[in-house]
């Protein structure tokens, strides 16, 4: 596992983890079952991302939606050296930079 994965991983349970279940250990397990490396990524969304969200699944609100854009940036935020950027509505992809 990367530091990029573990630090994703924290970031979206830190922003969205009461939002996913009242259980915080299903709400870890559903964000470490639909977060992978671009090499675990079985749709093959961005081969060069340092990680993989498969947002819909986790389930994490749409980003189009307001004010759920603030907390993917805020989760963005939270990720050193790394950003969040969606590819669509059900999928996000973490990149360096």
């Amino acid at each position: 596992m990367t530091q990029a994965l573990q630090d994703t991983r924290a970031a979206l349970f830190t922003v969205f983890g009461s939002r996913i279940d009242k259980d915080p250990e299903v709400a870890k397990r559903l964000i470490e079952q639909h977060t992978h490396l671009p090499e675990d990524d079985t749709g093959g969304w961005s081969p060069s991302a340092a990680v993989v969200i498969h947002s819909e699944c986790i389930p994490l609100p749409c980003p189009a939606e307001v004010p759920a854009i603030n907390l993917w940036c805020e989760a963005s935020d939270l990720i050193p050296g790394h950003f969040i950027e969606h590819i669509n509505n059900g999928v996000a992809a973490v990149y360096e930079g």
